[in-house]
């Protein structure tokens, strides 16, 4: 029984971290569709948010990494107690290359703002979806 809530863990432990991936994106949305255009009189208020800000986008790749480590120990585990499930093994496939398409941003790819950082967010919102059937399709 304490294994089976140990994935149970694990698996929340993957949502907690992509949402916090996530928050990538979103703070920086929000930074520039209204915190940069904030006016002087706002600027402690700004700085803190861009203090946030910063501390998201510095941990983005170490989230993305931990959150496939659970996720890979989410996976071991249920398959061993349960069995594969297709809905989490297309979640999983998601997360996967999302998390390829993350490094090879990072290392690899020239141009920051290629084609590769649409696909790496358009599988972040196919992955809201895919997360959400396997959750509650279980």
């Amino acid at each position: 029984m304490f294994l089976y809530q140990f994935t149970k863990f694990l698996g929340w432990t993957v949502v907690t971290g992509f949402a916090f991936g996530m928050c990538n994106w979103l703070f920086k949305f929000v930074h520039r569709r209204w915190v940069s255009k904030w006016s002087q009189a706002r600027k402690p208020l700004a700085d803190s948010y861009r203090n946030v800000m910063k501390m998201v986008v510095k941990f983005h790749r170490v989230t993305g990494l931990i959150t496939a480590s659970a996720l890979l120990a989410h996976f071991i585990l249920m398959f061993q107690q349960i069995g594969l499930s297709l809905s989490g093994l297309a979640a999983m496939s998601c997360l996967f290359a999302m998390v390829g398409l993350g490094i090879h941003g990072a290392k690899f790819a020239g141009n920051k703002k290629g084609k590769w950082l649409l696909g790496h967010r358009a599988l972040g919102v196919i992955l809201i979806l895919a997360i959400g059937v396997h959750v509650l399709g279980q």
